[in-house]
């Protein structure tokens, strides 16, 4: 897995935003630095599921029933592994948050609204980086990964089969273009893989042409 996460110029956008503006300005530098903490949450998370699901680890975890649950190799697999997708989820979720705090759509910061909807995303219909913005927002990996974590979320864990030689979530389902997808015997390391190596190119080139248009927006007032 690539560290694609170095490439967020993050004190680049801050730069951007008025200091005079304190609630504003305090807000963005919170939400940016939480990106940046869940960045290496996903690294971090990721080596330690690598670590605790090699093959010589699946195999004792498979045949020996370790006699305390709360500290086995499956304990630490499920857990990095729940914990680098929902810190991933986060991160991306996180963004309409920021989008708004840089350009004011929605006046009330903390609306409930804001968020990756239809409603909050047309109100950057008008802007040079909507067709950007909602290619992101309907992108099958991250429909999957959204899929993933709410339902965890909100319903149950998706559960992982270990099959030796390689981990397995049992089936789970997305929505992409208004209907419901099953995702079946998706491999959970190349799951964690795609959903940051796919992802992360994807958000860091929408996150640099907002900052972008943000600075020529500047620019020419």
């Amino acid at each position: 897995m690539t560290n694609s996460a170095s490439r967020l110029d993050l004190k680049g956008l801050i730069d951007l935003v008025d200091q005079e503006h304190k609630e504003k300005y305090n807000l963005l530098d919170l939400a940016l630095q939480s990106i940046a903490k869940r960045q290496f949450y996903c690294l971090y998370h990721f080596d330690e599921f690598i670590r605790q699901s090699n093959q010589k680890a699946l195999l004792i975890d498979r045949f020996n029933h370790y006699e305390f649950p709360e500290r086995s190799i499956r304990t630490s697999y499920e857990a990095n592994a729940l914990a680098f997708l929902q810190n991933l989820h986060a991160l991306f979720d996180s963004y309409p948050f920021i989008l708004n705090l840089l350009f004011e759509v929605e006046l009330n910061l903390e609306n409930r609204n804001i968020g990756w909807n239809k409603s909050f995303i047309k109100k950057f219909k008008n802007f040079p980086f909507y067709n950007e913005l909602t290619s992101f927002w309907n992108d099958i990996i991250f429909c999957q990964l959204k899929g993933f974590v709410n339902r965890g979320k909100h319903k149950h864990l998706i559960r992982i089969q270990n099959k030796v030689k390689a981990l397995i979530f049992e089936d789970f389902t997305y929505i992409k273009d208004s209907k419901e997808i099953v995702l079946s015997n998706q491999d959970v390391r190349d799951f964690l893989v795609v959903c940051f190596d796919d992802l992360f190119p994807k958000f860091i080139k929408l996150y640099n042409t907002v900052k972008k248009y943000k600075k020529t927006e500047i620019d020419n007032m």
